[in-house]
């Protein structure tokens, strides 16, 4: 799965393993195999441009694909599932065969939010919203892991209505164990997959039919080749489709290729549905019809107009200080020392506070990456700065 993105190291020194074995295997003299059903675009246009050589597996190697549907979720009906998703997994249970649900959010809930003020309820080291969790009965920042017990008072307006706002992994869990309850549920995430061998010994369970259904995030859409599994859920691709980060479309897009692949890997033909709203978003049409090519033509012309990777090289510089005001100071400082240098740069954007730090961001393009790498060097080591500066060439994460 080249694609991945955990293969580039976000701290330093911030490589990118596939780079490295690129390096490698051209020290070596040998080969170096990039797979994936859903390639990155930097290396599915080598591979056009004949920098790779591109070779297609075009169909399974046994099996045949899954059939993929789209269906709005609805509200009156369920807020969590379908009409349509209910009786798809109620038919696969009665015929003994299991099922694989994907949510790429977890916790119980997003957002713990003031009926009476609408405020919702923050973390007090960054600036996002604490998400909530109905198993420990916490409030937990999932950036810098802080966590406090469930309040039952607004801390704005002192208001005693709170409401849970969207769903998570364990949301989607106690729902599922309320409409099916002779069915097993496994869920998978990083909450539940914290201790020795959790990841081995959950997937092993499901693996031996020890359960009916695996919910999960995204650690179980890539990998699973179970061959009872007939059924895979996409719930919510949404709000990932309509993130602001230029590769959000492109890592939806994967998403549910990868997920659609863990159905009908054995002798029955898998299906594969998307609950979405989004019906008429061209990444949920071409992933029906598992057109990775079109998609890939069609997202290219929106990163040429936008002369966003592989168009171009793009470096971020982020400036990190506990005074704001030190922080913003010297951004704004850089980006009038960049520009000055002929760069294309943007910002500085405030990224907000992460464990009681506030950062901003600049970003530097160009299409010659030695002369935007030159033009960083020579601005991320004066020493007069106060705030810690960490440049990222080639990024893959937004924040």
């Amino acid at each position: 799965e080249e694609h991945d993105h955990s293969y580039k190291q976000e701290n330093a020194p911030r490589y990118h393993s596939r780079d490295i074995a690129i390096h490698r295997a051209k020290f070596f003299g040998c080969k170096v195999i990039l797979g994936s059903a859903t390639p990155s675009f930097e290396t599915y246009a080598r591979a056009l441009k004949g920098v790779y050589a591109l070779v297609k597996l075009p169909k399974r190697i046994s099996g045949i694909l899954p059939t993929v549907t789209v269906t709005p979720p609805d509200f009156r009906f369920n807020p969590i599932l379908s009409p349509k998703v209910v009786i798809a997994i109620q038919n696969r249970l009665n015929q003994n065969q299991q099922i694989i649900i994907l949510l790429n959010r977890r916790g119980y809930a997003p957002v713990y939010q003031c009926l009476s003020c609408f405020s919702s309820v923050s973390c007090p080291h960054c600036d996002r919203l604490l998400s909530v969790h109905r198993d420990s009965n916490l409030l937990k920042c999932h950036s810098c892991d802080y966590q406090t017990p469930m309040i039952k008072v607004c801390p704005v307006c002192g208001h005693d209505e709170l409401r849970m706002v969207g769903m998570g992994t364990q949301k989607v869990e106690a729902e599922l164990k309320r409409l099916f309850p002779a069915s097993k549920v496994i869920r998978m995430d990083s909450d539940s997959t914290t201790g020795k061998d959790s990841h081995e010994r959950i997937l092993s369970a499901f693996e031996h039919h020890e359960a009916d259904i695996l919910l999960g995030t995204q650690m179980i859409a890539k990998g699973l080749d179970i061959a009872n599994v007939t059924l895979s859920l996409i719930l919510d691709i949404d709000k990932s489709l309509l993130r602001t980060d230029y590769r959000s479309v492109e890592d939806a897009f994967d998403l549910m290729v990868q997920a659609a692949g863990r159905s009908g890997r054995g002798a029955i033909q898998g299906e594969v549905i998307f609950q979405s709203a989004l019906k008429d978003h061209y990444a949920i049409k071409l992933a029906i019809t598992h057109d990775y090519p079109a998609f890939f033509n069609k997202e290219m012309s929106y990163r040429k107009l936008g002369q966003n990777p592989p168009y171009t090289y793009l470096i971020y510089v982020t400036l990190n200080h506990k005074d704001n005001d030190t922080v913003q100071s010297e951004a704004f400082g850089m980006f009038e020392t960049l520009k000055a240098k002929s760069v294309e740069v943007l910002g500085p954007s405030d990224l907000g506070k992460l464990k009681d730090v506030y950062r901003y961001r600049l970003i530097v393009k160009g299409k010659d990456l030695d002369m935007i790498r030159t033009a960083v060097s020579s601005v991320i080591y004066d020493k007069t700065l106060k705030s810690e500066v960490i440049a990222d060439v080639n990024p893959m994460a937004v924040l």
